[in-house]
């Protein structure tokens, strides 16, 4: 096992991902308790957008 040093930097930017995820989360939660399907689509173009630029599969972990 390696041991890495986390900067500052590398801590703000998880964070930041995490922050955004959570944001994603609740307005995709949102969006499908309120039935609001325009809303919904917003979302998931969103979430598709930020799996693409990060790398992830939160629409994918969404819809399961």
């Amino acid at each position: 096992m390696s041991l890495r040093l986390i900067t500052d930097a590398v801590l703000d930017a998880y964070e930041a991902e995490e922050k955004a995820r959570r944001e994603l989360t609740a307005r995709h939660a949102w969006a499908l308790h309120s039935g609001d399907e325009l809303e919904l689509r917003r979302v998931e173009a969103l979430i598709a957008g930020h799996d693409i630029q990060h790398g992830t599969a939160l629409l994918a972990d969404l819809a399961a």
